[in-house]
């Protein structure tokens, strides 16, 4: 497996240039998911920074106060915490209720969008 070149201090770095509000999101197809929410809601310019895997999303999470002065989110899978509860550390990152996006798009078998 290729290590992820999108390390939380590169991340952070560009953020920090970034006058945009932000949402920190894992991968590239949630980052595509996630613009489609904007412009389907008609929400205006956020940028959704894909980061390559739920961990580092919590990395930067966790170093959220580097970026105090940013509007910035975090939105994860919840993966195996699916089957348990999210860690009271992580409480402010927004989850999906099913295992991942692709999950929740789909609620009794119908289409959301």
């Amino acid at each position: 497996m290729r290590e992820n070149p999108l390390t939380a201090d590169i991340l952070i770095a560009t953020i920090k240039r970034s006058a945009l509000p932000t949402i920190f999101v894992e991968s590239k197809d949630d980052a595509i998911i996630y613009r489609g929410f904007e412009s389907f809601l008609g929400i205006g310019k956020i940028d959704f920074i894909q980061c390559g895997g739920r961990n580092t999303v919590l990395k930067i999470y966790e170093r959220r106060n580097e970026l105090s002065s940013k509007k910035i989110k975090f939105i994860a899978d919840r993966d195996m915490w699916v089957f348990t509860s999210v860690p009271a550390e992580y409480l402010e990152v927004i989850f999906t209720q099913g295992y991942s996006i692709e999950n929740d798009l789909y609620t009794d078998g119908e289409q959301l969008l």
